[in-house]
């Protein structure tokens, strides 16, 4: 189930355009994203390590846990792309919020199945990393 969280940013990912801006300073998400989606060695380099894990109990704020982690294997249990995952499940869902010029939420789930998974990506210096995954039981 952990492994559907990291690997759901990657079916989304799939159909955005890449560009080299994506590797300059104040790139937009959607070059940052399908970089992300997509290179290993570059998604593992654009999130902050220890990366904080949240799980908290589906509309129960209260049921919560925070972690932090030193590498995607160690909660996902694979350092493969998230391209790659999304398309070996095809089921996933994505939707972005965008809560600022320099925070975004990308949500995956799949539906009537209760995964759900936030990934909370920060712009910092004009790129964009990964900050913190929510983790939502039910």
């Amino acid at each position: 189930m952990r492994r559907l969280a990291f690997f759901l940013l990657v079916m989304f990912a799939a159909v955005l355009p890449f560009s080299s801006n994506a590797l300059c300073g104040d790139e937009s998400f959607a070059n940052f994203f399908s970089a992300f989606s997509n290179d290993a060695k570059f998604s593992k380099e654009r999130t902050l390590w220890p990366l904080r894990i949240t799980t908290e109990k589906f509309g129960d704020p209260s049921n919560k846990s925070i972690r932090y982690i030193t590498s995607g294997k160690e909660y996902w249990g694979t350092e493969s792309t998230v391209s790659e995952f999304l398309k070996r499940h095809p089921t996933i869902r994505t939707s972005i919020d965008t809560e600022s010029d320099s925070e975004v939420i990308v949500t995956f789930g799949i539906e009537d199945a209760d995964i759900v998974f936030d990934f909370k990506f920060v712009r910092q210096d004009g790129y964009w990393r990964l900050v913190e995954v929510y983790d939502y039981k039910r």
